[in-house]
């Protein structure tokens, strides 16, 4: 594993870049191809 520490991604990573692929991504989510899982929410047992 690499870990990337916020100043190094900060560094490598405009906001430009970053709404772009965020852009993209729900673009992509929305594609008549796309297949989209359901969510699965999971609670910790009651101690």
């Amino acid at each position: 594993m690499i870990f990337i520490s916020e100043a190094l991604s900060a560094a490598a990573v405009t906001r430009s870049l970053a709404f772009d692929a965020v852009r993209r991504a729900l673009i992509a989510a929305i594609a008549p191809e796309a297949t989209s899982f359901p969510v699965v929410l999971g609670h910790p047992p009651l101690a």
